[in-house]
């Protein structure tokens, strides 16, 4: 794979290889991740992918917006 690759998920959790995607990201192999799905939804707190994502590297789908704030809500 080429370095600076941008990933896109939006089918279903469990697609990617979310350990294999924090280490491309901390390696520079992908740029940005945009990802409307995780394996376990919503994340846990302390997820690795979750603390390495930005807002440079991580778009957050209007869907997963509003299903977070329900599962907070809940």
């Amino acid at each position: 794979m080429k370095k600076g690759v941008c990933i896109v998920n939006v089918a279903q959790g469990g697609v990617i290889d979310e350990e294999a995607l924090v280490r491309a990201l901390e390696g520079g192999i992908v740029a940005q991740a945009a990802l409307d799905v995780f394996t376990e939804e919503p994340p846990p707190k302390d997820s690795k992918l979750v603390q390495i994502l930005s807002d440079n590297r991580f778009y957050r789908s209007l869907h997963h917006l509003l299903y977070w704030q329900r599962s907070l809500a809940d």
